[in-house]
This record gives C-alpha cells, sequence and structure tokens, in this order.
C-alpha cells in the first residue's frame, strides 16, 4: 500500500493548491480498490507487480519499467520524487510525504531501503545511435530448397559489415553474443514444417528459453547480461521469411557444411554444401502496456538488464526486415534506458532484406535495464523485431 499525504502546506500558492486538487482527483480515478475520501488518500495496494506497473503507467509512463525489482525499487523512488516536484511545485521538503509499502509478490525489501536510502537512480548512462546497415548480402531472395541460396551472412566475415568490431581478423555481427527470435529450420526444403503461426502463444519469458518447440527462440547472450524479457504479447514463425546464417554454427570465415545430421553428407552422389542457416520469425503485436503498431505508436519488444562486469561501451544490433510483406516491418527502432536516455535510428524503408541498426551504450551500471522498441512506419501495421546482437567496444 501506497498512501500520500496531499494536503496543502503552509506557503502553498494558489497554482499548488491547484495542482494538488488535480493530483487528488488523478489518484482517485487510478484506485484499484475504491476508497472513502480522506485526507491522506490511499492511492492503492498492489496484489502482484501487474497492477503495480498499471498505476505506474498512469501517472508516470516513462517511468515504467519491466522487471519486478525495477517495479518496487527504481521506479518507486524516482516515482516519488517526480510526483512531488511535479504536482506540487515545490522540493520534497514542502510537502509531507507518507509512505507505507507491504511487500507482496517478488518484492525484496532490503534492495527497496538501499534504493530509499541512496535516492534518484545517479546512473550516467548514454546511448548513441551509431547507423544501420541495410539489406545486408544483397537483395536476392533466398533460395528455399536445396541447396538454399542467399543465406543472410550477418555472421560471416565481410569487409561489407561495416558496424561489426574487427578482432583476429574476424569482422561479423554478435561477435559477443545473440538472440534471434521464432527461428525456424527445416532441411531439404527450408519453407517446410508446421503451417505458419501469427500467434505462438508459448512466448520466452522472464530469461527462460521456453518458446515454441516448432519457432525455437535461441539466444547466446554475453556474460554481462544477467535477464532479458519479451515484452510483447504476439511471436510469429514459420512464414516466407529470410534465411540467415545460423549463428550457433556459422561464425567468422563463411563455410559451407555436411554435417550429417541437419545437412546431407557429402558422398559420390552429393558434392553440394550449404552454409548453416535459420529462417528467422518476429516478435510483434501490442506491448505489455497496450501499446499496438496498428495505432501507429511505439511498442516495447524486448528488454535486457546488465549485471556485474558490464563493459564500458558495448553495441546493440537491432535485426528488422527481411520478412514476406514490408507492413510488419518497422520504419524506425529504438534503445531506451529505463528511467534514462532513448535514441532512434533513421527512418528505415523496409524492403524485405534484412537490416541491422546499431546502438552504442557507454557508462551503464549493474542493475540497468535497456528496452527494444520499434515504431511503424507511415504504411505499416506492424513493427516486427526478429533478433538482438551484441558486441564489446574496445575501451
Amino acid at each position: 500500500m501506497l498512501s500520500f499525504d496531499l494536503r496543502p502546506q503552509p506557503g502553498f500558492s494558489l497554482q499548488s493548491r491547484a495542482l494538488l486538487k488535480g493530483a487528488r482527483q488523478t489518484i482517485r480515478k487510478a484506485i484499484v480498490t475504491p476508497r472513502p475520501s480522506t485526507a491522506t488518500i490511499q492511492c492503492c495496494e498492489f496484489d502482484h507487480a501487474a497492477q503495480f506497473s498499471h498505476y505506474l503507467q498512469h501517472f508516470y509512463p516513462e517511468m515504467v519499467a519491466h522487471t519486478t525489482i525495477q517495479y518496487s525499487i527504481k521506479c518507486l523512488k524516482l516515482l516519488l520524487f517526480l510526483l512531488c516536484r511535479r504536482w506540487t511545485g515545490r522540493r520534497l521538503m514542502n510537502g509531507r510525504i507518507v509512505v507505507a509499502v507491504i511487500i507482496t509478490s517478488g518484492i525484496i525489501l532490503p534492495a527497496l531501503i538501499r534504493w530509499l536510502i541512496k535516492g534518484p537512480s545517479q546512473t550516467r548512462a548514454t546511448i548513441s545511435y551509431v547507423g544501420s546497415h541495410e539489406d545486408i548480402g544483397g537483395t536476392l531472395y533466398p533460395t528455399y530448397l536445396f541447396p538454399q541460396e542467399n543465406i543472410v551472412p550477418w555472421r560471416s566475415n565481410s569487409e561489407e559489415n561495416v558496424y561489426a568490431i574487427e578482432r583476429d581478423g574476424d569482422r561479423y555481427y554478435g561477435e559477443d553474443g545473440y538472440v534471434l527470435f521464432a527461428t525456424r529450420f527445416s532441411f531439404p526444403d527450408a519453407n517446410a514444417g508446421p503451417a505458419p503461426n501469427a500467434a505462438i502463444e508459448e512466448l520466452p519469458r522472464h530469461g527462460h528459453l521456453s518458446s515454441s518447440r516448432d519457432y525455437p527462440t535461441i539466444a547466446s547472450l554475453p556474460s554481462f547480461v544477467n535477464h532479458w524479457d519479451v515484452l510483447c504479447t504476439r511471436m510469429a514463425g514459420g512464414w516466407s521469411y529470410a534465411l540467415v546464417d545460423d549463428p550457433r554454427s556459422q561464425h567468422g570465415e563463411r563455410r559451407n557444411t555436411f554435417d550429417g545430421k541437419n545437412y546431407p553428407v557429402k558422398n559420390s552422389t552429393n558434392a553440394t554444401s550449404v552454409v548453416p542457416y535459420l529462417k528467422i520469425g518476429i516478435l510483434d503485436g501490442p506491448d505489455m502496456k497496450g501499446d499496438a503498431p496498428e495505432l501507429g505508436v511505439k511498442c516495447d519488444r524486448w528488454s535486457f538488464t546488465v549485471g556485474s562486469g558490464v563493459p564500458k561501451r558495448f553495441r546493440v544490433g537491432v535485426m528488422t526486415d527481411g520478412l514476406d510483406n514490408v507492413d510488419v516491418s518497422p520504419g524506425q527502432v529504438f534503445l531506451k534506458h529505463v528511467g534514462g536516455v532513448e535514441r532512434g535510428s533513421k527512418i528505415l524503408a523496409p524492403n524485405r532484406f534484412v537490416d541491422m541498426s546499431f546502438f552504442d551504450v557507454a557508462g551503464a551500471s549493474p542493475g540497468d535495464t535497456f528496452v527494444i522498441v520499434a515504431a511503424p512506419g507511415p504504411k505499416q501495421v506492424g513493427a516486427g523485431v526478429s533478433g538482438v546482437s551484441f558486441d564489446v567496444l574496445e575501451e
């Protein structure tokens, strides 16, 4: 339970009194369980994190985080600080705020106390947009039947991978980590398999790869990422999307394979091999706040939280486009630091060939959470994101 004493204090101006009156009215609208009006307004009783999310979203949506700890700690402290300054026009000393927090589902009391004592976040993480590599590998559609061709070389050494970090002669994306959503592999027909699914219900949640068996999400994240979460309500896979390098077996020099397991064995009747591949899928649909791409607004897609050992600088790549319909590809992508800055890519021009947009993060601290956000273009009704890459930058 949270309670705020919003009675006018001595010395408040008429404007401040009006703001307080508006604040009281706003809080009453947000009450989960209506209560009689009292001098001290009982704001909400949160049975679980979802109610806390709804409450924060109502008052100060940009302060909404996407993990339980951030709901209960960082957002609470920043919310109290901002509510007082915004509604009273005064500093904290000019308005008495009484806070009583009953810890319910998943809220960690010691961490909460540390944050309340420490004060507003001192994090100074910065984000800069680096650029977008459009039409990776060219503008040829994939060949789905064996031998597969025109596989997007995002994990293959190439001077064209201009935003990759070159190390020991290697120049490919995601050297330090990656995640691909709703992938599909089949051979010898890469387009074969179960019927395409536009609403996979088995979404991976809270850092667990419990995604669909037919459309698995694969990930190999850097050690400094200690949590991630899907923030949308739909995952789509199995459609005639692009074929891309399978990051589990293709990284560095481009190679063809005869592994005898997923691909054919080389013998007297078969002298053809293929580059290891996967068919991409997307995260799409409305996000957890209810924002939907068909409404023409930005939508959250995926978040990650950094922990100990986070480097001073690292690069995040966001994979988009390469779908069977440009209407479901975003017109712009963003990287947002929860409680901090947000940076957007240039305006993208979906054309069914894979793009990756890159952002550099500097000065992140353990506990910082970053969100991949996508916005539809003026003619798009979707904002699908296929994957994310990580590359550590030299200090």
